[in-house]
């Protein structure tokens, strides 16, 4: 087997009394370690050996072979000592990170024995590889403070980057003989798990201060190397990014938390302090103040971190502030980064967040977010349009590479409290929203006008259309009033004079001219019949509405049978129209009716009335001679019957067509909407 001696599992399995055990046990820790958390649940029997590399009384014992290490649940036995080597039977379990062993018994096989440790960074601490195995980090001491009574907590910068560990044991020495110095520390690789099991915040947990090797010791206070803001991070070639440094400049005042501005002589540069600082209520604004600490690069912007103060002087004469705009925050952020500034503009907006209470600036070149420090809230005087002086620190919160540089990307104005706002003009009476009320009256107004424009035009166009339409009805009414007393004065009178010379001739000889005469005197007396019904028609007011079937029927029961010619009548139809469109109707019809009596020689004539949607149809049609449509219907000297059709069928916003063969007959054929169309159409 794997990891371990036969002889001592079996002896610890025998131990426990499961030397008769039909399952096979997982001898290898690096197994036990690639178990997943449903395959750790089913309780797999163990077998394995290793050395004690962390206790964590009272429950828990870390221990670890050459391929790995893992850990096991006490269950109230006494725990072994940090070197044994042991042996371990039990069941495996999920863990919160990686599979444990649970239901364990244990057996010491020797003692004293040495723990190996591999060297760590923290991207191999965050990968969890090394995790429940014992690692060793060498670095630079940054902080270190007590945790309780038993413990203690060191902050050490390793190539850049904060491993914390945790010694389980209270300080020894005082903590300015650890600061500073360079040191090497063992111990087991942990941290904190959250409930998705995934590694969060790894660190080391330390047994005891005999695993804390001093490589070099701090250097004294007096010894630290002097930089100023103005020279900060520099480039320098004996520099030392590790290295502890004294800083003095002009405090500006307290940024967040522990993080206070200082000022040099040209720049300003941030300054962390690893603690609360005693007695800081007493400083005042132009305070110079010496820190030592160590210089870090965050965001973009220089900071002097774990920093504490060892000297402050009262100076009594306060910095003056930095006057700039938008365009030159924009322009020289870095040489303005964390400085005392005042901005003028005006106020386009109050904001809330966590971080605190604040304001968007409008000023020349564009805008700047100013927010006040917490506890301070805006005062309610402070509102969209007013024109405000504000005091504050500059603040890069978000910057991006560009080539060789580094660019702001999002830059803020701190201000340290109310006293930070200075009035100095109220808004104009004109604000946003008045001057949006304002045009939204406007444009309803405008909105409103156009909406009487076009209904004043559509009321002036159905009164133009309805005089235009009076006027025209009355010229044409009287026109044909007119019409009527020409035909009553003249052609009636004349056919009357007729008449009555042909009942005179009838009565002188009547056996010899007794039929001409009498046929002769049928025509006349419908002629008289004829005219008179125009004559009516023509006096006739219309401005009625008529059935067009019951039209066609009177047009068709007037003419009667054309002299030997059968006339029968299909309607379909109960459409209907004006009294001036039936007229125009009448007279198609009788006029088509009177061309068939006089040229077609036609035994039968079918006339049909049909309708569809909208649509009327009126068809004639006979059995006659036929006729040449294009000759005789486009109009004959001394004839003007088609040419009438044509027109009239024009007014009632209709169509004509003919077909006709020699010797087959003639179908007319009128096609016209119901509704009346506009007669500007």
């Amino acid at each position: 087997m794997r990891g371990g001696s036969t002889i001592a599992i079996v002896a610890a399995l025998q131990w426990v009394g499961l030397a008769g055990a039909q399952q096979i046990p997982i001898s290898d820790i690096d197994e036990i370690r690639k178990l997943s958390a449903v395959e750790a649940k089913a309780g797999l029997l163990v077998a394995v050996e290793g050395v004690v590399t962390f206790v964590d009384p009272p429950s828990t014992v870390f221990f670890e072979s050459e391929t790995g290490g893992t850990f096991f649940r006490l269950g109230g036995n006494k725990a072994p000592q940090l070197g044994d080597r042991i042996a371990v039977i039990g069941k495996t379990f999920p863990g919160l990170y990686l599979t444990g062993i649970e239901d364990a018994g244990f057996v010491v096989l020797s003692t004293d024995q040495p723990i190996p440790a591999k060297p760590a960074t923290l991207p191999l601490l965050k990968s969890g590889r090394v995790h429940y195995e014992q690692v060793h980090v060498t670095g630079r001491v940054r902080q270190v403070e007590p945790v309780g009574e038993a413990q203690t907590r060191l902050v050490l910068a390793v190539d850049g980057e904060r491993i914390e560990a945790v010694i389980e044991s209270s300080l020894r020495q005082p903590e300015h003989e650890w600061i500073g110095a360079r040191v090497q520390v063992r111990g087991l690789a942990a941290g904190s798990i959250n409930p998705a099991r995934q590694l969060v915040d790894p660190y080391l947990r330390v047994s005891n201060w005999g695993v804390v090797e001093v490589l070099e010791k701090p250097i004294d206070q007096a010894g630290l190397r002097e930089v100023s803001p103005d020279d900060f991070l520099q480039f320098q070639l004996s520099q030392d990014s590790s290295e502890r440094v004294r800083l003095a400049g002009i405090w500006l005042g307290s940024v967040d938390g522990r993080v206070e501005a200082m000022r040099g002589v040209e720049r300003a540069v941030l300054v962390e302090a690893a603690k609360p600082v005693a007695g800081k209520a007493e400083w005042k604004l132009g305070d110079e103040i010496v820190w030592i600490g160590f210089p870090e690069m965050r965001n973009g912007a220089a900071i002097l971190a774990d920093a504490e103060p060892i000297s402050r002087e009262e100076r009594g004469v306060s910095p003056s502030p930095v006057v700039i705009d938008a365009a030159a925050l924009e322009d020289g952020w870095v040489g303005l980064q964390s400085d005392f500034v005042r901005v003028s503009g005006r106020v386009l907006d109050r904001f809330s967040s966590g971080q605190g209470d604040g304001i968007v600036l409008e000023t020349v070149g564009g805008t700047i977010p100013v927010r006040l420090k917490r506890p301070a809230t805006l005062p309610s005087w402070v509102a969209p349009g007013i024109e405000l002086d504000v005091l504050g620190i500059c603040r890069v919160t978000e910057t991006s590479g560009s080539g060789y540089r580094v660019v702001a990307e999002s830059v803020e104005l701190l201000g340290l409290d109310q006293d930070s706002l200075v009035f100095r003009a109220a808004p104009s009476w004109w604000s946003r929203e008045r001057l949006a009320l304002a045009a939204a009256g406007l444009g309803g107004c405008v909105l409103l006008g156009a909406l009487w424009i076009g209904l004043l035009r559509r009321q002036v166009h159905r009164q133009t259309r309805a005089i235009r339409e009076s006027i025209q009805h009355e010229a044409m009414l009287e026109e044909r009033q007119r019409i009527a007393r020409e035909f009553h004065d003249t052609l009636e009178q004349d056919l009357t004079g007729l008449s009555l010379q042909l009942d005179t001739a009838l009565a002188v000889d009547r056996e010899r001219i007794d039929e001409p005469l009498s046929t002769s005197r049928k025509l006349v007396r419908r002629i008289q019949t004829e005219t008179r019904d125009l004559v009516s028609e023509l006096r006739a007011d219309r401005r009625g509405v008529g059935k067009i079937a019951d039209a066609i029927g009177e047009v068709v029961g007037r003419v009667g049978d054309l002299e030997r010619v059968s006339v029968e009548l299909i309607t379909e139809s109960e459409a209907l129209i004006s009294e001036r469109r039936l007229h125009h109707l009448r007279m198609i019809l009788t006029e088509c009716l009177t061309n068939i009596r006089k040229h077609a020689d036609a035994e039968r004539v079918r006339v049909e009335l049909a309708e569809s949607g909208d649509i009327v149809t009126l068809r004639v049609v006979d059995d006659g001679v036929g006729c040449d449509v294009d000759a005789d219907t486009r109009g004959v000297a001394g004839h003007f019957g088609c040419i009438g059709i044509r027109e009239r069928a024009l007014r009632i916003g209709g169509e004509v067509e003919w077909r006709s063969e020699k010797g087959a007959g003639t179908e007319f054929r009128l096609v016209f909407p119901v509704a009346e169309q506009d007669p500007q159409t």
